[in-house]
């Protein structure tokens, strides 16, 4: 909305109304993103370009978010947020340009928060961590704040903005043995980037891929101590300094959306939507070309390529029995708002309805 203000709206009643508005300030084009998995957290842009928001939905709007992050993980000791600064190290990999948030974890909650960056590099934190060291308010009459930043890793996959991203769990894994317990939390993200047909051509084939697949683990190491109990290991009860974190990312596939190079008809690679269908195990891509894709996750093959936009594809969304139905949804700069029905469960076949 205008001023950068999400609005978040009751769909279950009769009358879709809203029921909470929260101001961003933000004046850059990155959107929101709610958590799968956790209808109470949201992950909002900034007044700071380079800076996510984390709110809960049942705090009021006008008390401290749950955090503050910055996208690619780089921290200042100290902020001056009335007046909006901005430091040079905090800029080193430029605006925040995408968001998605998931809480990973089947038994207790784990929230990872992704970061698409200007720079065409990908961060994920572990938000878990975020309760170990809260934010403190420094005795100021401006705001001023320390920001601790909890840990993250990254991927570069593009030298282009990250403008689409979208991420589903994947696996949890647990060891336990006599002195330490291990859990492994995963998940998968599809990411879109920018993308110049002609800037592409220059680029080794296998590199000119405008959407990527990328698999980020968390790893907790609990050490017991002689007053732990084997049934005490665990990331919940477990003294902090106890546990040891570590996170990694990597690019599993790389995958391209319209044909480039000089046999091609001058194609636009660019993406700007990207979305898992509930189960995770296919996404769907809106593509500055018009056209919405649909890929399977575990090979990144294209299943689909789908033609009914006059403009480019800016929207895409599910249906939350997909699985079964194979609904979507997709918007555009045309205006309209187009439904589809993908690989449904009976059938086999691809079709358009309007």
């Amino acid at each position: 909305g205008e001023g950068g203000t999400v609005s978040i709206h009751d769909v279950q009643s009769t009358t879709v109304k809203s029921i909470l508005q929260l101001a961003t300030h933000s004046r850059t084009f990155c959107t929101a993103s709610p958590c799968t998995n956790n209808v109470n957290l949201i992950a909002l842009p900034s007044i700071r370009d380079s800076w996510a928001t984390i709110r809960d939905l049942r705090v009021d709007p006008t008390h401290t978010p749950v955090c503050m992050i910055h996208g690619a993980g780089l921290v200042s000791c100290r902020h001056d947020w009335s007046l909006g600064s901005v430091e040079e190290e905090e800029r080193r990999h430029g605006m925040l340009t995408s968001l998605s948030m998931v809480d990973s974890s089947d038994d207790c909650s784990r929230p990872v928060l992704g970061c698409g960056m200007e720079s065409g590099s990908v961060f994920f934190h572990d938000l878990g961590m975020i309760g170990k060291s809260l934010p403190q308010k420094e005795e100021s009459t401006t705001k001023w704040f320390h920001m601790p930043q909890p840990p993250c890793c990254s991927v570069k996959i593009s030298r282009d903005p990250v403008l689409a991203l979208d991420i589903v769990p994947s696996e949890q894994r647990k060891t336990i043995g006599e002195n330490k317990y291990q859990n492994v939390t995963s998940v998968v993200a599809v990411a879109g980037c920018a993308g110049d047909a002609l800037d592409l051509c220059d680029l080794p084939e296998k590199e000119r891929g405008t959407v990527s697949i990328i698999k980020a683990s968390i790893k907790d190491v609990t050490c017991a101590n002689s007053s732990t109990t084997k049934d005490d290991i665990s990331y919940e009860k477990t003294p902090n300094n106890n546990i040891t974190t570590t996170m990694k990312a990597s690019i599993r596939n790389k995958v391209s959306t319209c044909e480039i190079g000089q046999e091609s008809a001058g194609g636009k690679p660019g993406v700007s939507t990207a979305r898992f269908r509930p189960d995770g195990r296919m996404f769907a891509i809106g593509g500055w070309d018009k056209r919405l894709r649909i890929y399977g996750r575990a090979q990144g093959n294209l299943l689909a390529i789908l033609k009914g936009h006059e403009d480019s594809v800016n929207a895409v969304d599910w249906a939350e029995d997909s699985n079964v139905s194979g609904v979507l949804a997709t918007g555009s700069g045309d205006g309209r708002i187009l439904l589809w029905r993908v690989f449904p469960h009976s059938k086999k076949n691809v079709f358009l309805e309007r």
